[in-house]
């Protein structure tokens, strides 16, 4: 288990986890990721002879990832407000379950997501992506629809505010004095939700 801090007004909302985990889901034909209030979960389907090695293996590698997040991209004044992540057997399911979740910069989650397919393909087919035309091709489609959903959430209208303290920019983790302030439309409240995004000069026309 790992734990990470942050400052609580620095969060997105659950709304916006779900339109990046939608297209995930969609792209690999399964619900292997779900969105619940301030968590998500990876599952895989149990089967006979499933290698809950694979499994293991994600679980490690998100550790030292939240680990490297944390030292980049996140504030640790705030220690009440926590990201932990754990592993769990069912009889149906090896699930890897993180709380928390809506306090990593989102182009930080899809940036994981690669990762998740990488060992989803694995479970599945018993080899590297690389290695069969199904991974390949799994891969290809979910970096296209990556690709498009970076492009409009960066083509949306931002105003930009200017900080007096340095923080840590979304994006690349360097000092930050200018928040860019947007509104996502999710599609199912008929409301616009509005969203913060901490940018250093360099990034300062992105969102994610």
């Amino acid at each position: 288990m790992i734990a990470m801090s942050q400052h609580q007004h620095q969060m997105f909302p659950d709304d916006f986890l779900q339109h990046l985990v939608r297209p995930f889901n969609n792209v690999v034909k399964k619900e292997v990721l779900q969105s619940r209030i301030n968590h998500l979960d990876i599952k895989f389907e149990r089967k006979p002879h499933s290698d809950k090695s694979v499994v293991i293996s994600l679980f490690t590698k998100l550790v030292e990832a939240f680990k490297s997040i944390s030292d980049k991209y996140i504030e640790h004044q705030d220690l009440h407000t926590r990201v932990r992540i754990n592993i769990q057997d069912t009889d149906s399911h090896f699930i890897i379950s993180i709380s928390g979740i809506i306090f990593i910069p989102p182009g930080k989650i899809l940036n994981l997501f690669g990762l998740i397919l990488w060992y989803v393909i694995r479970y599945h087919t018993g080899d590297k992506p690389a290695n069969s035309d199904f991974g390949r091709n799994l891969t290809t489609a979910w970096k296209k629809e990556e690709d498009y959903l970076r492009f409009n959430i960066n083509q949306l209208p931002r105003k930009s505010t200017v900080t007096r303290d340095a923080m840590r920019c979304y994006i690349c983790g360097e000092s930050a004095f200018r928040i860019n302030e947007w509104s996502f439309d999710p599609g199912s409240r008929g409301r616009s939700i509005d969203m913060e995004t901490r940018v250093c000069q360099k990034h300062l026309r992105s969102l994610i």
